[in-house]
């Protein structure tokens, strides 16, 4: 038995890139830091940096977003 995600939400949800049109176009999301959830049994506010795929494209600012994180005790599949 262990825990289960049970919300999860990214802020801010949108960031703003640049580069060339075609690219930012053909963009559909952006990834962050692997997040460790080992420790949490609860709700947790992590902080990550995003990071895109195509090198060709770059972040508008400071690529930093706060996922906040709710985890439970899983039922076992009952």
């Amino acid at each position: 038995r262990g825990y289960e995600v049970v919300s999860l939400s990214v802020v801010p949800p949108r960031l703003s890139v640049e580069g060339p049109e075609s690219n930012v176009e053909s963009l559909t999301a952006a990834e962050t830091d692997a997040l460790d959830l080992s420790g949490i049994t609860g709700r947790e506010v992590i902080q990550a940096h995003a990071t895109l795929d195509d090198p060709q494209v770059r972040f508008v600012g400071q690529p930093r977003v706060v996922v906040q994180v709710e985890v439970r005790k899983s039922d076992g599949g009952n």
